[in-house]
């Protein structure tokens, strides 16, 4: 029984009072793109709802969507080498109402900042910090780095630094050519 029970806790949801936030962050040699994914549960559903719809017709217009969107990736930093970078959204996908209402669906903001490696450079360090602080109320924070190179020039990383909650990465990273 106790065996059963303790199989039984790895198969819960995530907890219906809090939005989940994952972040993925790309680099490219020519931008860093994110993908940023809110999905809230049961319990923070109607809050979500509420700042996606916000004249509350049971809808979300393209409009409504886009202008929630540019809140959320507001709430986040970029600094490639200690400068701040501003994100330009590319666009927002949002699961049907119905879905939102009852948690556990998942809104999907990509949004991407240039991002110039200069021609004459064979290699040097780089440091990426990306910080989320979009807060719709209790959330737990996921963030993540892949790299795609591009022609015959790609990212190495050398380190990663997590913070504790999870809204905070730094990584360390230099150019291969």
């Amino acid at each position: 029984m106790l065996l059963l029970v303790a199989a039984l806790e790895g198969v819960k949801a995530h907890p219906v009072n809090e939005l989940l936030e994952g972040a993925y962050v790309t680099l490219t040699p020519d931008a860093i793109n994110l993908e940023l994914d809110l999905t809230p549960g049961e319990q923070v559903a109607a809050k979500l709802l509420s700042q996606l719809d916000p004249n509350q017709d049971g809808r979300v217009s393209e409009l409504e969507a886009h202008n929630f969107a540019q809140q959320v990736i507001k709430a986040t930093v970029l600094k490639w080498d200690g400068q701040p970078k501003t994100w330009t959204l590319e666009r927002v996908i949002v699961p049907p109402y119905s879905n939102l209402t009852l948690g556990g669906d998942t809104v999907k903001i990509y949004a991407k900042s240039k991002l110039s490696v200069p021609n004459g450079v064979t290699s040097g360090a780089h440091t990426l910090l990306f910080n989320n602080l979009y807060q719709l109320g209790p959330s737990r924070y996921m963030v993540n780095i892949f790299l795609q190179p591009l022609s015959d020039v790609s990212f190495g990383v050398d380190r990663q630094i997590h913070s504790d909650d999870q809204r905070t990465l730094t990584v360390y990273c230099r150019i291969l050519r």
